[in-house]
């Protein structure tokens, strides 16, 4: 069972000045396609990427990537497989750290019943705008590019 703790922010701040985070990345399919939202804050600032977050101590991989999956766009989902583990380094994280670095598990979701769009709670829909996809941009970041290929999609 995960430890449900909250960090106190200048903790948290130096944790991520001195050390990578154990992440999830959730490429969740529905029937319209994968989802990405856009970023409001960094890493990845205004810039697309796929929903996900950092996992908790106690709490397995396939735990996390459930949770952060409702946590992030209240969607039910299950785990479909592992799509890989990832150095995610950028210039920029939260609270103005640099540079940031997660170790980063993606996983391939699939809703658990038919999806009709996310009711994201106030703390989400104020950092997310949302869309599906079906083909790689170009333009988004390359290492959410190599994610994306990694789990078979096409530019």
């Amino acid at each position: 069972m995960a430890k449900k703790s909250f960090i106190p922010l200048n903790v948290y701040k130096k944790i991520l000045a001195e050390m990578p985070i154990v992440t999830v990345d959730l490429l969740i399919e529905t029937s319209d396609g994968f989802l990405v939202i856009k970023r409001k804050n960094q890493p990845v600032k205004d810039g697309w990427w796929i929903p996900g977050g950092r996992m908790k101590k106690g709490e397995s991989l396939e735990a996390a990537a459930v949770r952060k999956t409702k946590e992030e766009m209240s969607i039910d989902a299950k785990v479909v497989r592992l799509i890989g583990v990832y150095d995610l380094r950028f210039p920029e994280g939260p609270f103005g750290v640099k540079p940031l670095q997660n170790i980063d598990f993606a996983f391939l979701m699939k809703p658990i019943k038919p999806w009709k769009g996310p009711e994201l709670d106030s703390k989400h829909c104020d950092y997310y705008e949302w869309k599906h996809f079906r083909k790689i941009d170009r333009s988004w970041d390359p290492q959410l590019i190599k994610i994306l290929k990694d789990a078979g999609l096409k530019s």
